[in-house]
């Protein structure tokens, strides 16, 4: 591990006045931002943006019971030998729509809007295969394997905005953010009867984050331009276990899902600053960045009833243990200047998640013999603890959490055309929240005094999605 940075801490942090102007700005900004588009929620906070695969999109993530496709290596990897043929499934999210308002701000900004829309690109949510081993039964295959790729979470960005301060500077925010998941699955899994069978799937997922900020603020005797780029990316692993259990018209399913573990991190920061017009400042860089999204243990219990070739209705109920960890943090010569660095580079490091239960339930209808339909509910509750304040006032506390509490609930549905040896699927995905979120308040002495706001959030998906058989 590289040495710990050694820098002056004078010119590092620059003087009191300084300090107050940079922070000044910077929650101005944060103010922005926050209330223009938050679309970097996941994600810290919530397990579930939107569910993976094309079947289990339709019927709301109720899926851990049924797993009989590639995306069932992250449901439940024991259901992957009920497939009969060689199965390939694509799924695409076409287009998606964030949408976030709060009911009131501690800025009293000019030209703000209060509720903006932040597209999200077209993004694969979901490829992969598997392959039956042995001879072929109404049940299915004695051994499966298979392998599934998958983007669980994908949040882009970009804010614009031109305001003026309360000194009546002019200030230009610019901000861009990528934050994406990936996640690489491949399983094995064995019938040991007719009724039971088991499996386990390896995962590795890379998170890579990347923001590149810029403020620039202007007035008659005011002249302040800063950028700062943040960069950081993390590998963890982990093992999924399943059991299914098929009785009758009924499916039963248990998983559990092991703590990961941290196999490889990177990242950089660089800091430009100009001040009065003249002065160059450009902050030393972290010889050191650490960067951690660990996963907690987490325990599925599922079941489905079934109507052959008829209808299938689904229910499921998942649980994630408490964890926390540090997002971002970087080597500095002392504790002041690590937490200054950390408010000035934008980005919270600190992450506590508590234990969290979501549900999920759907059913799947066939209408004729070329045609389906399926929809479903599912929750999506805040792992992040709830904020606390002081007294008789929205101010934060100085323990308290910084990350937003929105629970949400969602719906979907979706319409499939079936032919000889394929599935096309296509249908939508929404939820809708409401909660509080931490926005940066005013200065007060040398802290900057976070505060308490309530927000909305609706989140919107459509998806399309191809099975094909062989």
């Amino acid at each position: 591990m590289p040495p710990p940075i050694v820098c002056n801490t004078s010119s590092f942090l620059g003087t009191a006045k300084t300090r107050a102007i940079l922070l000044s700005v910077r929650g101005l900004a944060f103010a922005l931002l926050f209330l223009l588009a938050r679309a970097a929620r996941a994600d810290d906070t919530h397990y579930q943006d939107y569910a993976l695969g094309g079947r289990a999109s339709g019927i709301g993530g109720a899926y851990g019971a049924i797993a009989d496709d590639p995306s069932g290596l992250f449901y439940n990897p024991a259901g992957i030998v009920d497939t009969h043929r060689t199965t390939v499934d694509v799924e695409t999210s076409l287009y998606g729509v964030e949408l976030n308002w709060r009911q009131r701000t501690p800025f009293p900004l000019r030209e703000l809007r209060q509720f903006s829309p932040a597209d999200l690109n077209v993004i694969p949510g979901d490829a992969g295969a598997i392959y039956g081993l042995g001879s072929r039964t109404l049940q299915g295959a004695p051994l499966a394997w298979g392998f599934d790729f998958s983007v669980p979470s994908y949040h882009a960005l970009t804010v614009h905005q031109t305001s003026v301060d309360a000194q009546q500077n002019s200030v230009w925010f610019d901000r861009s953010a990528l934050d994406r998941t990936f996640a690489a699955a491949l399983g094995l899994a064995m019938r040991t009867s007719t009724l039971v069978s088991f499996g386990v799937s390896a995962v590795a997922s890379v998170r890579s984050f990347q923001q590149e900020e810029r403020i620039t603020v202007r007035g008659s005797k005011t002249f302040e331009y800063t950028t700062d780029a943040v960069q950081f990316e993390n590998v963890q692993a982990y093992l999924i276990a399943g059991a299914k259990v098929a009785w009758e018209t009924w499916l039963f399913g248990a998983t559990l899902g092991s703590p990961t573990v941290k196999l490889h991190e990177t990242g950089t920061i660089d800091i430009v600053r100009v001040q009065d017009g003249s002065r160059f400042q450009r902050f030393p860089t972290p010889a050191s960045v650490h960067s951690d999204t660990p996963q907690p243990l987490f325990l599925r219990l599922a079941t489905a009833y079934f109507r052959p070739k008829s209808w299938t209705v689904s229910a499921q109920a998942t649980l994630h243990l408490p964890v926390n960890y540090n997002r971002l943090a970087v080597d500095a010569p002392d504790a002041e200047s690590a937490t200054l660095l950390q408010q000035t580079i934008a980005v919270s490091g600190e992450v506590r998640r508590r234990m969290v239960v979501d549900f999920n339930a759907g059913m799947d209808v066939l209408l004729t013999q070329r045609y389906a339909c399926s929809f479903g509910a599912f929750t999506d509750f805040s792992s992040a603890p709830a904020l606390e304040t002081v007294a008789g006032s929205d101010r934060l506390t100085d323990g308290s959490s910084r990350l937003p509490h929105v629970n949400l609930f969602g719906v979907t549905a979706s319409g499939g055309l079936l032919g000889p040896n394929s599935l096309t699927r296509f249908g939508l995905s929404v939820s809708y929240g409401r909660g509080e979120d931490a926005v940066p308040g005013p200065i007060e002495g040398s802290r900057r005094a976070d505060r308490r706001v309530e927000v909305n959030q609706l989140f919107g998906y459509f998806f399309l999605s191809s099975t094909f058989r062989y």
